[in-house]
């Protein structure tokens, strides 16, 4: 369905003094690119028509059809007002009702532009970071560069034992354990986990498994070949292969580990902590469905940010069917009663810092992995997703006082 690039209203032209609407219209016009300002506003002008009077009542109904009566049920907001505050929304702005739904605006219509939106996410990511060249993003997305540096920082990131050559012959005799029980390879650049594996010695054998379809790896040609596909097109880092806290391993199945993402973002000259929130990953039970990639899925906890406590899925009533509610809550009692994270001050402080020293960056989502001993930085994501981050914390831009002159500190 044809939607304008970013939202679309009127109104977001004529009102200047809204610094809201300025954070939405500075993000559209970036898209803009060479286009002449006419008709690329002609271009957006058109699209929004078409969505208002041919999609934005369909949608609307689906979705609506799909969570009204569920919402009616626990927040008591009844079904009509929910279709005509939805409907109008979506065609004021040109938000899709899914959007409205996944932030309760249909009980907040006037915040709904403190959020931001999916088709914003990838302009705003490269509006406030600038060229994709800079030395800082540069780093961030080198899993070697950004251990050795983080490293040297002094931050408590997950150290890099060996370094895998592309194209070299590698194998698994050939990775470095020194003393460790198992290892963790993964690519130089990799996105997403594609390709990365972990090994543990049991015995006189070496197990392997696949981060992303949860393969076993059982034998030394296994793993070998599991190597080889990495160097074929990319250099590998391997680091240790860490075990999850006892409070997280009670509801974490065995080989996968839960991590923890803390969004830091620059207002004006100061990093703060955004948003937090813990992602468990979990095998669902027969005939429920997970996801493309081995049939999982994970339960995603906010974290509370002044105290660290964990608390339930924000979005579980309109997102979940009966039975992943009934694992999610599962998941969560499994926690124990008033959870936090461990080490949870230390975690901000150092996750601040993080963002200072890559100060380049406007923002960044740091996934944090927790043991026994303490919390080891794995990496920072520069483009981070923003659905779950404002699901628990609210509209960024609420958070913001200042959207205009990114920094460039590189």
């Amino acid at each position: 369905m044809p939607m304008p690039h970013g939202l679309f209203s009127l109104s977001l032209y004529v009102r200047f003094n809204d610094q809201y609407s300025k954070f939405h219209r500075e993000i559209s016009l970036s898209q803009r690119g060479k286009i002449p300002a006419a008709l690329w506003f002609l271009v957006e002008f058109f699209l929004a028509i078409s969505w208002r009077w041919r999609f934005a009542a369909i949608e609307t109904n689906k979705a609506v059809n799909r969570f009204a009566a569920t919402v009616e049920a626990k927040e008591g907001v009844p079904v009509f007002q929910q279709h005509r505050i939805v409907l109008d929304l979506s065609k004021r702005f040109c938000i899709h009702p899914l959007s409205i739904y996944r932030y309760r605006l249909y009980r907040d219509p006037q915040n709904a532009l403190k959020f931001i939106f999916p088709r914003e996410v990838k302009p705003l990511h490269r509006l406030r970071n600038g060229d994709a060249k800079r030395p800082d993003r540069l780093a961030i997305q080198d899993k070697l560069e950004f251990a050795l540096r983080s490293e040297e920082a002094r931050l408590p990131v997950v150290k890099v034992v060996q370094h895998l050559t592309r194209n070299e012959s590698v194998r698994c005799d050939d990775i470095h354990f020194g003393g460790l029980d198992g290892v963790f390879i993964k690519s130089r650049s990799g996105f997403r986990g594609i390709g990365a594996f972990s090994v543990r010695k049991d015995g006189d054998r070496r197990l392997g498994y696949m981060l992303g379809d949860g393969r076993m790896l059982s034998c030394d040609s296994e793993i070998d070949a599991a190597i080889s596909k990495i160097l074929l097109s990319d250099d590998a880092i391997v680091q240790p292969l860490l075990a999850n806290h006892g409070l997280f391993a009670k509801v974490t199945p065995p080989n996968q580990s839960t991590i923890l993402r803390v969004v830091t973002v620059y207002n004006e000259a100061r990093p703060f902590v955004y948003s937090a929130y813990l992602r468990i990953p979990i095998k669902p039970a027969s005939g429920v469905q997970g996801d493309a990639v081995g049939n999982s899925i994970e339960v995603l906890a906010g974290v509370e940010l002044q105290s660290g406590c964990i608390t339930r899925n924000v979005d579980s009533s309109i997102s979940l069917n009966p039975e992943l509610a009934r694992i999610e809550e599962g998941v969560i009692a499994g926690l124990g009663e008033s959870p936090t994270i461990p080490f949870w001050n230390e975690i901000v402080k150092n996750s601040l810092a993080a963002q200072h020293e890559y100060s380049g960056l406007w923002a960044i989502g740091w996934d944090w992995f927790i043991t026994d001993e303490r919390a080891y930085l794995l990496e920072g994501n520069v483009h981070w997703g923003t659905n779950k981050p404002q699901e628990i914390s609210g509209g960024l831009f609420e958070k913001l006082s200042n959207f205009s002159n990114p920094r460039h500190a590189d």
